[in-house]
């Protein structure tokens, strides 16, 4: 994990001082100033990750697994109690 003072951090904090600076010039609104990390060109992993926590954390996913697991233990109750 990389710290405030790392050079990675002092070096950000470099750019997106001078990039606030340049846009202070410009008259704009203040949702369309972009962070400048989002520029980033992500890897095929990290969509890979932003794509599944998307649809991992929605409540359908959330609600679907615990039903799916209420449903399992039931039947292997069953199962048991049948023996």
């Amino acid at each position: 994990m990389l710290s405030l003072n790392s050079n990675f951090g002092k070096l950000y904090n470099v750019h997106y001082l001078n990039y606030i600076m340049n846009k202070k010039e410009e008259k704009q609104n203040f949702l369309d100033v972009i962070h400048p990390i989002s520029k980033v060109n992500k890897t095929f992993g990290q969509k890979a990750a932003d794509s599944l926590t998307k649809w991992s954390g929605s409540w359908y996913f959330i609600t679907t697994l615990i039903l799916i697991l209420i449903l399992w233990v039931g039947l292997n109750i069953f199962a048991i109690e049948k023996k």
